[in-house]
């Protein structure tokens, strides 16, 4: 019997000592945890003030620096893609492709689409920059189409104006002097 109360008593021991330990490990997880926690928060804290210190830095600076005159913003109706040429929502139209790259002839051809407009029985007109990359697989150095029946099919070749009816091709010319003569 003497053997068995030991036994229990060691056993009892052995179960307190695992308790014990079981509530040590318990204590540094929970210390383990809740250290990991506050390295996150502090991370996330310094992350949030320096993302502070740089928008009011970038807006300090804004502020000082000299404001400089912005211009309304306007919508060019008349400029299109050269895709749009042959399917705009009028049954008759002309439309004007230059390269618009170059003042000299920009202006040149806003001064003549300008005054076209200015007449009292004019056709809608629009223009297409053929400097604009969408537009640029459409220029051409060789021989341009004259008789395009849509968009895809046309090659261009220096300042060109298309008349547009009922979405066919009517009148196909080239060169500013043409341009000109047609317009006035």
């Amino acid at each position: 019997m003497a053997n068995r109360q030991t036994r229990r008593k060691e056993q009892k021991k052995k179960k307190k000592e695992e308790a014990i330990e079981e509530i040590k490990l318990t204590k540094d997880e929970i210390l383990n945890k809740a250290m990991i926690a506050l390295v996150v928060i502090c991370i996330l804290g310094l992350f949030y003030l320096l993302t502070i210190y740089i928008t009011n830095k970038h807006t300090e600076k804004d502020d000082t620096e000299e404001k400089t005159e912005t211009s309304e913003v306007s919508i060019d109706y008349d400029k299109i893609l050269i895709g749009k040429t042959f399917s705009m929502s009028d049954s008759d139209y002309i439309v004007v492709l230059y390269e618009k790259d170059s003042d000299a002839v920009s202006s040149i051809y806003s001064e003549l689409i300008s005054s076209y407009k200015e007449k009292e029985d004019h056709l809608p007109i629009y223009y297409v920059d053929m400097s604009n990359s969408f537009n640029k697989k459409y220029s051409t150095t060789e021989e341009s189409n004259k008789n395009p029946t849509k968009a895809s099919e046309l090659s261009i070749n220096g300042p060109t104006l298309v008349r547009i009816t009922d979405k066919k091709l009517v009148d196909y010319l080239e060169g500013e002097e043409s341009i000109r003569n047609y317009l006035s």
